[in-house]
């Protein structure tokens, strides 16, 4: 039990570690950040050019980006952070931006605010439940492999058990063929003067 416990722990975190890297190359190096974030790039766009919001009266987008149920969102200009936002549930977490900036530079893009351009990150949550989907798959492979790992780990003690007692029946049957033969010759011994 103990193997099986190990062995789909281990499997667990390889398939963890590979499913999230290669989560991670699709996300970063397919178009589909850049296709998630087009409708609410445009969003935006609408929202700045109508209320003539500048860079510096950024926090003027905060009910877009609660509107729109937005996750992370930076503004930055040659690659300094002007704004950064995290939304946690229900409140946001200003000035934690900073750290992601060059995590996020290859999928900003330009908005034209009030006053200049800007190069904007939009990130949703929605890429999230394909984690956890991975998770939960992970998940449940290791713990059939687990299942099944104890499975062939009692099916080899039974076949142990089972032969221990054919075995045991047939050292049985020896000692009784044995003592069987014994009382006959005795027997015989004792008729024959």
């Amino acid at each position: 039990m103990l193997l099986a416990l190990i062995s789909s722990t281990f499997l667990f975190m390889v398939l963890y570690y590979v499913g999230e890297e290669w989560l991670d190359y699709y996300f970063n190096s397919s178009s589909y950040m850049v296709n998630m974030q087009k409708p609410y790039l445009e969003s935006l766009q609408q929202y700045i050019k109508k209320n003539g919001i500048t860079t510096k009266e950024y926090k003027k987008l905060n009910p877009w980006i609660q509107k729109n149920n937005i996750y992370y969102f930076s503004i930055s200009k040659e690659r300094k952070l002007i704004y950064g936002v995290l939304y946690n549930g229900t409140f946001q977490l200003d000035g934690n931006a900073q750290s992601n900036l060059h995590r996020t530079w290859q999928f900003m893009d330009k908005i034209s605010f009030a006053d200049t351009d800007a190069d904007v990150f939009i990130y949703v949550k929605n890429v999230n439940v394909y984690y956890r989907y991975m998770c939960i798959i992970m998940v449940v492979i290791a713990i059939v492999t687990s299942l099944l790992i104890a499975f062939v780990g009692n099916q080899k003690i039974i076949i142990q058990l089972s032969r221990n007692m054919d075995e045991a029946e047939k050292e049985k049957k020896k000692e009784q063929e044995e003592k069987e033969r014994l009382i006959k010759s005795l027997a015989h011994d004792v008729r024959t003067p």
